[in-house]
């Protein structure tokens, strides 16, 4: 019969520690991250972070081989060093540092990006604005230059039902530009419309 003083190894029996230890690196084992978003890395920390705490994950070497699995080989390229010699403390920190840093444009890069941006094309309006609000500041958004830069890039039929609009929402803007590309889409595709333009063309 056992003595009742003699005491139990750490780990033996239903509450030890190593069964904690198991869920914890289980839960690690499941994080399931998107791959690198390149051109907008800042959001896509944002996610992965999102998805760490969610999962408990804590230590900043685990966090590190979540990232490194996630990179595609130009990113993991930038990082290459870190990668093979990682410090022994804020490991993650430093990759999403160096990260960020070799994907994330200069503020001349994001003005040139903006002023040589293609025309609407086959995008809806609000999805131009999303993109174009990536590459400036929030109180940025807010000016009238933003919004003629907006809206030039819009076609002229459109231009010229948001002319009278107010340029300080822009947000408000590119919805009703969606409004409006919409009703001039179904208009053209009426048969009507379609024998009128046969009619214009002779």
């Amino acid at each position: 019969m056992a003595n009742e003083d003699e005491q139990v190894p750490d780990g033996a029996g239903g509450g030890g520690g190593g069964h904690n230890n198991e869920r914890e690196d289980s839960t690690s084992s499941n994080v399931k991250l998107p791959p690198f978003w390149a051109n907008n890395p800042k959001a896509w920390f944002a996610v992965v972070e999102t998805q760490f705490r969610l999962k408990r994950v804590t230590d900043e070497l685990d966090k590190m081989s979540h990232i490194a699995a996630a990179l595609p080989e130009d990113a993991a390229a930038s990082v290459t060093t870190l990668l093979e010699d990682p410090p022994e403390q804020g490991a993650y920190t430093e990759l999403k540092a160096q990260l960020l840093h070799a994907h994330t444009l200069t503020p001349y890069q994001k003005y040139d990006k903006l002023f040589s941006m293609e025309a609407l094309g086959g995008r809806r309006p609000v999805q131009l604005l999303t993109e174009m609000l990536k590459l400036v500041r929030p109180d940025e958004a807010k000016t009238p230059l933003f919004a003629m830069l907006f809206l030039r890039r819009l076609p002229q039929a459109l231009r010229v039902q948001l002319a009278e609009d107010d340029l300080t929402d822009v947000r408000a803007l590119a919805v009703r530009a969606d409004k409006a590309a919409a009703a001039l889409t179904k208009n053209s595709n009426r048969p009507d419309a379609r024998r009128e333009g046969k009619k214009c063309r002779y």
